[in-house]
């Protein structure tokens, strides 16, 4: 498993400092590659280690399922700022679902069916972090559950402005999360 050195080099207090970019694209990665990411994302952040030097993960054209999108969504959305400390730089992530990069300014995932519920919590955990993201165009089946995550973090956002949520089979409990954002988000 070539994947468990590079997540060992991530977390290791002698590991690179200056790679801000991972591609590791077209390799036939599954489910465990992605496990042993987020694990040594946990372990990083748990430990209080200094987090990932990378601010874009590419993970595209691999063999990942709903189940280990939403390990690594877990992951990301684990980590709990330290005042004073490192922060999480991570901020892009591009795997067939979709593509957000540290300045992108609009994510336009209309026309991209596979979004779901797993993708939803990925967004999310990117998005409240995200300094740059200002709209978010949605068109998939993200349900109650993905809505709920989605307005969770664009709350906490510091830049998202507009967003677009158009058939993504989303019942009244994430309706109601949805609407939460109108009294809740500052601006």
């Amino acid at each position: 498993h070539g994947m468990v050195h590079v997540a060992s080099m991530l977390i290791s207090q002698d590991g690179p400092r200056r790679l801000c970019r991972l591609r590791v694209a077209g390799n036939g990665l599954g489910d465990d590659s992605l496990s042993h990411l987020a694990s040594s994302l946990e372990e990083a952040l748990t430990l209080g280690r200094v987090p990932w030097p990378l601010e874009v993960l590419d993970m595209s054209e691999n063999a990942f399922t709903a189940q280990g999108r939403q390990l690594l969504a877990q992951a990301i959305a684990s980590f709990v700022p330290n005042p004073g400390g490192e922060d999480l730089v991570l901020s892009g992530l591009i795997i067939d679902q979709f593509s957000l990069q540290p300045d992108q300014e609009v994510l336009d995932c209309r026309g991209a069916e596979d979004v779901g519920p797993p993708d939803a919590l990925l967004l999310a955990a990117l998005i409240s972090r995200h300094t740059a993201l200002r709209q978010i165009y949605l068109q998939s089946s993200i349900g109650d559950d993905g809505a709920r995550a989605l307005a969770q973090a664009i709350q906490t956002s510091p830049s998202v402005l507009s967003c677009s949520f158009n058939h993504c089979r989303i019942g009244a409990s994430g309706i109601q999360h949805l609407v939460s954002l109108l009294y809740a988000k500052p601006g």
